[in-house]
């Protein structure tokens, strides 16, 4: 029986190896030395190395930098393949643009939309029909 803690390294560095892998892919697909790839990171060859041997997990902001130096887009996702529901997927910069919030959130905090906003008053139409029904 493999132990829980073995399982979860090998799942681990399967990641790191799979990443590892795209990256170098990508790289000499584009004709770049990891020289060249690590000035457009701003970071040392030996860096771009050792992301490319599969010995470091990178963080989100590296992950961005390499994107960008490498002309690509960064996509991140989770799949649960136990759950039938389809997830949207979204772009990293998506968040910037527009945000990522919850459907439900803007009327939660006591906002409401212009079409429900009664002439001039600013009050809502449930506001103002809970006003005229004494």
């Amino acid at each position: 029986m493999v132990e829980p803690k073995a399982k979860k390294a090998y799942k681990e560095a399967a990641l790191s190896f799979a990443l590892a892998e795209q990256v170098r892919q990508i790289r000499e697909d584009k004709g770049l030395s990891q020289a060249e790839l690590a000035e457009g990171m701003g970071t040392t060859q030996s860096a771009v190395a050792r992301l490319e041997a599969g010995g470091t997990s990178p963080t989100i902001p590296t992950l961005r930098k390499l994107a960008d130096a490498l002309g690509v887009e960064l996509v991140l996702r989770f799949h649960d393949p136990q759950s039938s529901a389809k997830v949207k997927r979204r772009r990293v910069g998506a968040a910037k643009a527009g945000g990522i919030r919850r459907a439900g959130t803007a009327r939660k905090r006591g906002k409401t939309s212009t079409s429900r906003k009664s002439a001039g008053r600013g009050k809502s139409a449930s506001a103002k029909d809970a006003g005229t029904k004494r």
